[in-house]
Parts: C-alpha cells; sequence; structure tokens
C-alpha cells in the first residue's frame, strides 16, 4: 500500500463495486453455487418468479455478498461501579529495616601520594 497508483487504484475499484455494480446488478444473473439460499437484498417473499422470467434473486452472489458483510462486534466500555469495598488491616509497626555499610572502597578514586 506504498504506492499511491496502487492506492488510487483500489479506491477507485472499491467506488465502482460499492456505488454501481452492487445497486445496479442484474438480480440473480451471478448465482451461488451449492444450492444455497442467501438473504438477498431482492428476494421478495410470497412472489413466486414465472419460469420465463429472471433467475431467482434468492440465489443472487452479489445479493448474498453485500447481505453478509459484517461489521466488527462495538467494543463495550462499562466500567464497574465505584465504590467502597473493603476495609484493609494494617501491618503491624516495627522497626524499619537497617543494613549496616561496610567500608568504603576508593578503587576507583586517584592514586594516594
Amino acid at each position: 500500500m506504498r504506492s499511491r497508483g496502487f492506492r488510487i487504484f483500489l479506491l477507485t475499484v472499491i467506488a465502482l463495486w460499492f456505488g454501481v455494480v452492487v445497486p445496479l446488478h442484474p438480480r440473480g444473473m451471478i448465482r451461488l453455487g451449492g444450492g444455497a439460499e442467501a438473504k438477498s437484498c431482492c428476494h421478495r417473499e410470497g412472489k413466486t418468479p414465472a419460469k420465463d422470467s429472471k433467475p431467482d434473486p434468492s440465489q443472487c452472489a452479489i445479493c448474498q455478498f453485500v447481505a453478509t458483510l459484517d461489521l466488527p462486534a462495538p467494543i463495550g466500555i462499562e466500567l464497574p461501579p465505584l465504590g467502597f469495598v473493603e476495609a484493609m488491616e494494617l501491618p503491624a509497626r516495627g522497626e524499619a529495616p537497617w543494613r549496616e555499610w561496610g567500608v568504603l572502597t576508593l578503587e576507583r578514586a586517584p592514586p594516594m601520594a
């Protein structure tokens, strides 16, 4: 996606697909394989097409593609209610730990003359 020409080409293809092909496609001309029923935008319940008319729109591959496009689930940001949960006991007071330092070494100091 670094090439400017490729990005323009991809945006053009997407705009043509969703702006021209999907709204104006002849319903039922591109059939689904396997005889699967589609959720289609052009299928009308209760109407049975005549034998001479176009193919059954419930088998339309483009309608199936558009009907099954899904957006990702929305992110739910729900915080639990804020409030007092419980009282904690403080640890017993005691002396702070103390470490006795040994003799300091002057290994990195300048030589003593």
